[in-house]
């Protein structure tokens, strides 16, 4: 590692000034204080504006949900061709990407409407969707992302005519009404 690159702290540890290093140049020590100095007010300013987002136990909840289900989808990367031991594909990373897309705009959905959501369970079919499900007692509800679409199924019950529907789950109304069918 090059003495000249700042060395910045590990996720979630607390930043200082001392983390910081300096290069071998005679100004490098003026330049090193100077900007460990705005380097201190930015973090401070972060911390400000950061804390002024996080408004109640809910959305903190929310988010550490969201970042599981990232951590989640990151995983899918790994999976290589023949994952189920019957010949499926890799999963698409374009379809990793919009699920990515489609459930950060979900989570807005939960934290600007205060709406409770577990984290989903997260994983890819043969068909090389990645697949979102949540149940909440007889409800249930499957996501379906490929790299251009976005689409669910949601069932109440047994009866497939009477209990169950289908649609485009790609809109904010779509997502507020899957939030809502979950709740109950």
């Amino acid at each position: 590692m090059s003495r000249l690159a700042p060395v910045l702290p590990a996720y979630g540890a607390t930043p200082s000034l001392g983390m910081l290093t300096y290069g071998i140049a005679p100004i490098s020590e003026c330049l090193y204080e100077a900007g460990g100095h705005a380097y201190e007010q930015f973090l401070s300013a972060s911390k400000s504006v950061r804390d002024m987002f996080v408004v109640s136990p809910e959305q903190i909840e929310a988010q550490d949900l969201l970042v599981g289900t990232y951590n989640r989808l990151e995983s899918l990367r790994t999976w290589g061709d023949d994952w189920d031991g019957c010949g499926a594909l890799a999963p698409d990373p374009a379809a990793i990407a919009n699920a990515k897309r489609w459930i950060t705009s979900l989570f807005r959905e939960v934290q600007s409407h205060i709406l409770p959501l577990s984290r989903p369970n997260v994983t890819a079919n043969v068909e090389d969707e990645i697949v979102f499900e949540w149940r909440n007692g007889a409800r249930r509800i499957s996501v379906y992302v490929t790299p251009t679409s976005v689409e669910y199924v949601k069932s109440w019950g047994m009866d497939v005519y009477s209990e169950m529907a289908d649609g485009d789950a790609d809109s904010a109304e779509a997502q507020r009404d899957i939030l809502h069918f979950l709740a109950g």
